[in-house]
């Protein structure tokens, strides 16, 4: 990994209950446990001082949940980054080849918030290297450079921020 600027951050939800209310996967929420991981990288994140402009997340709840807890640490701290519900990011839709035109409707660093196992590959497409894990849940990696010859500049892994 390089110590580059990141121009893009990849998060993973939180982790989410089994089932949903409605028994729709869509509704699925965080856990307790998940949106306290969740808080616990948005603070890393916070202390990493990558701070993006704008949170764009998958529609999907536990996405959404996940954001808003993202941006929720981010303006405790001062910061004052924007929310997009991006369809694209729905499981299964967010690819190396859909990336650039989110990112050119969004000046400045953009954080996306989505699902495995799409993440994981559009990780390994940008940067052509894999996480040995994959995207663990509420993980953030920070690419560098323009996508699609993006490299992967860190990664806050939850299991060496608490689990």
């Amino acid at each position: 990994m390089s110590a580059a600027v990141p121009t893009l951050l990849v998060m993973r939800h939180g982790p989410a209950a089994d089932q949903s209310v409605t028994g729709l996967d869509d509704d699925r929420i965080l856990t307790a446990a998940g949106r306290a991981r969740v808080e616990r990288m948005a603070e890393a994140l916070v202390k990493n001082g990558a701070i993006p402009a704008v949170v764009v997340t998958s529609p999907l709840a536990r996405a959404a949940e996940t954001a808003t807890i993202l941006l929720r640490v981010l303006r405790k701290h001062g910061h004052q980054p924007s929310l997009e519900i991006g369809k694209e990011l729905a499981p299964g839709r967010f690819t190396v080849a859909s990336a650039p035109g989110l990112l050119a409707r969004h000046p400045g660093l953009v954080c996306v918030v989505g699902h495995e196992p799409c993440l994981s590959a559009f990780v390994e497409r940008a940067c052509s290297t894999s996480l040995p894990r994959g995207m663990d849940k509420a993980m953030i990696v920070a690419l560098a450079n323009a996508l699609p010859r993006a490299s992967l500049a860190w990664v806050l892994d939850p299991m060496d921020h608490g689990g």
